[in-house]
């Protein structure tokens, strides 16, 4: 009885029915064919966006990798800077340290000289910036050891070149001075006669001491003798 209902249209409205259905079925087509327009452009810009964000990760990867290069390097090369200022620091130091007194030393000379206090004693150096705080470290000691040590002044160049440390004791090698100064400054060489400088002689009652090093440069200043 439906079949029979249904098909009980005019031949017109038939026709009306099959437009439609066409109609229909082409709207269909072109929203499917739509549709999978849509879909192969959103897979493709989808696509796209991920491989460039794979590529913009592998490419901040080998920025990281390369930064980690250079931050290494330069690891390694202030490894070295500080490696070559410690290197330089204990050149400076064992080249300085010959030029003031130890502790053990300065322990020996403050000892030795308590019974000597008020002793004046004469400290020089040669026109050196090395020689001369050499001699204004061993003048504190001898001072903190209650000898009377006057202000350090300079006696000029030497020619030729000197080096060391030269003692005067007006009692001898032995005396106390100078065997002590020579025991505990391996760069002293003991001075049997005293110091003329400048063609000005030291009080020869009084030890002495000139602080020498080797000197490049000539000078017009005579030499000690």
């Amino acid at each position: 009885m439906i079949a029979s209902t249904l098909f009980a249209i005019s031949l017109e409205g038939a026709n009306k029915l099959y437009t439609w259905g066409w109609r229909f079925s082409v709207a269909g087509a072109l929203i499917t064919l739509l549709g999978i327009a849509s879909l192969w452009i959103g897979t493709r810009v989808r696509d796209r966006d991920f491989e460039e964000n794979i590529a913009n990760l592998h490419q901040s990867a080998a920025k990281s990798e390369e930064r980690s290069k250079e931050l290494e390097q330069s690891n390694l090369m202030l490894q070295r800077d500080i490696e070559r200022e410690r290197t330089e620091r204990v050149r400076l130091d064992e080249k300085f340290s010959v030029r003031r007194f130890n502790e053990e030393q300065r322990a020996i000379v403050l000892s030795a000289f308590k019974d000597m206090r008020g002793q004046r004693a004469y400290v020089r150096c040669i026109d050196e910036a090395e020689a001369c705080l050499a001699a204004r470290n061993f003048a504190a000691v001898l001072r903190e050891a209650g000898l009377d040590v006057p202000e350090v002044e300079g006696v000029g160049l030497t020619i030729p070149a000197s080096i060391g440390i030269e003692i005067y004791d007006p009692t001898g090698e032995q005396g106390v001075f100078a065997r002590i100064l020579l025991g505990v400054l391996p760069d002293a060489k003991f001075r049997p006669t005293p110091f003329v400088i400048g063609g000005e002689a030291l009080d020869a009652a009084n030890p002495a001491m000139v602080v020498r090093m080797k000197i490049a440069q000539r000078s017009s200043v005579p030499p000690d003798r």
